[in-house]
């Protein structure tokens, strides 16, 4: 393989304006609820609460029921940037940009340790954080960046304590593998020590295993993996207990062949889809040369590489029940060090301007798109409320959108319904209402004459764009020759309405 050399004032300028670009492109929209997942109001909830409270130990949601879905790792981080900068989706967000910008950092680092090449190291930054699901996650306020990153770490460090035989390198492993723990689970165990594990067995044996055991590591990996679950069981006992046996663990366990077959289709889907055009040009450069395959399979670091790959790969097939397209985002580390590899020795013009161009447009859509798709819908509406003293009740608002009530308007909401009924128990005549406009239709006579709607604001489709009888409706609309006018009332049936009205 061709090894080409770079200047190091060169290599820098050009990991600089690589991590440049992609900050960039993550900032557009970052303070938007346009482009939220539905996990990011659990923690921006609930660290707000962690605040006001000052319960930095339990987790609360706005039902003030503890909350042990997740470990409580990235609550302190969400809280903690809180009472620095104050409430904000940005604040939240900034978190997983930031992490996603040092996971970049530690691709870099990673494939200079396994090949020493500046080239190839570039290569792995501009294809992993070119990759689609990666940027959407790097500014979600979520555990999946943060617990990727711990994870990667964890393997990073092992490996490095395992060629160099450093016993702080080890450490540092089992410290950020117990890290990883304390932020999503048993995954941050599950996925760095298989992947060394099993690398180590193919390579060496048990003699190879057995150069990554240290007992100072072991240690330090169970007092920051299960400090926390520890302290919780000591709170609230069984009722910590029964919810991680039957809720994470029972219910999350494949056992049946079917639900294994359809999740490891499920899965090869999803890495196709998001590896796009690195597949792609990885496909052509490994048949373009004999031998290729086999190259990567019988060297040390490709094993590596590709047992991390499969292990991912089928931990999730076959042991997750539950199948989620970013549960697959771990296996796009060593993905992009691979691809790099394959790809750095390449001098086609062609190629060099198709990773550059897809790495721009895919930085971009994740920038815009999302913004001009998903109208906001709950921000806008609290952003009307001026009046702190009337009450707010919020009818057909999903729990995971509530939060923006929270976060927008200054306060809970002080009722909440799912149907418009209980408003007949309501008694306060000045008020605020968010409700969903099909539920505010089916309202009494007297209450609409009472109230006068002030905002209005819709989210997304019913259905999402996967919905076929939209979509069926359209294109039939258009072979008919619809007017502008009509398409877009065929559209806003389509969408989730909701109103904003002032009782009183």
């Amino acid at each position: 393989m061709k090894i080409i050399s770079l200047s190091g004032a060169r290599k820098n300028i050009q990991l600089l304006v690589i991590l440049s670009v992609f900050i960039l492109g993550n900032i557009i929209g970052i303070n938007s609820t346009s482009n939220y997942q539905a996990d990011e109001s659990y923690y921006i909830y609930s660290a707000m609460r962690m605040n006001e409270t000052g319960n930095w130990l339990v987790p609360y949601y706005e039902d003030n029921v503890a909350r042990f879905q997740k470990p409580i790792l990235f609550y302190w981080f969400v809280g903690l940037v809180y009472k620095i900068a104050g409430f904000g989706i940005a604040q939240a967000r900034l978190i997983s940009l930031f992490i996603a910008l040092l996971n970049l950092i530690l691709v870099y680092k990673f494939t200079r340790l396994l090949f020493n090449n500046a080239k190839v190291s570039l290569y792995s930054v501009l294809i992993l954080s070119s990759n689609f699901m990666y940027l959407i996650y790097s500014k979600v306020a979520a555990t999946d960046i943060a617990l990727f990153f711990f994870m990667n770490l964890a393997v990073y460090f092992l490996y490095k304590g395992y060629k160099h035989g450093s016993r702080n390198n080890l450490i540092s492993g089992y410290l950020f593998s117990g890290l990883a723990v304390a932020t999503k689970g048993p995954l941050g165990l599950l996925i760095p020590f298989s992947a060394i594990v099993i690398f180590l067995f193919y390579n060496e044996g048990l003699q190879g295993v057995k150069k990554v055991i240290s007992f100072p590591g072991i240690l330090l990996f169970l007092i920051s993996a299960l400090f926390w679950p520890l302290l919780m069981y000591i709170k609230f006992g069984s009722a910590f207990t029964g919810h991680f046996i039957n809720a994470e663990v029972k219910s999350r366990v494949a056992y049946s062949i079917v639900t294994q077959l359809k999740n490891l289709i499920y899965y090869i889907h999803t890495f196709l889809r998001y590896a796009h055009i690195w597949i792609i040009l990885l496909g052509i450069r490994l048949f373009s040369r004999k031998r290729s395959w086999e190259i990567t399979l019988n060297k040390e670091k490709g094993s590596l590489l590709l047992i991390w790959i499969l292990s991912v790969l089928l931990l999730f097939s076959l042991f997750i029940t539950m199948h989620r397209s970013r549960y697959i985002l771990p296996l796009f580390f060593p993905l992009s060090v691979l691809t790099a590899v394959y790809l750095q020795d390449i001098s086609s013009r062609a190629i060099k301007i198709i990773s550059l161009s897809a790495f721009l447009l895919f930085v971009t859509v994740n920038g815009f798109l999302p913004t001009i798709l998903k109208p906001e819908a709950i921000k806008p509406l609290c952003r009307k409320i001026k009046d702190n003293s009337r009450k707010i009740i919020a009818v057909g608002v999903p729990q995971r959108s509530r939060v923006w009530i929270r976060l927008f308007a200054g306060r809970d909401a002080d009722h909440v319904m799912d149907d418009p009924d209980g408003l007949i128990r309501i008694r306060d005549e000045k008020l605020y209402l968010i409700i969903e406009k099909d539920l505010w239709i089916q309202t009494s006579p007297d209450l609409k004459i009472k109230g006068h709607i002030i905002g209005e604001s819709y989210y997304n489709f019913k259905k999402k764009f996967r919905d076929k009888y939209f979509w069926h409706s359209f294109i039939k609309g258009i072979k008919k020759g619809m007017l502008k006018k009509e398409m877009r009332s065929l559209i806003n049936k389509h969408r989730l309405w909701f109103l904003l009205v002032e009782i009183g």
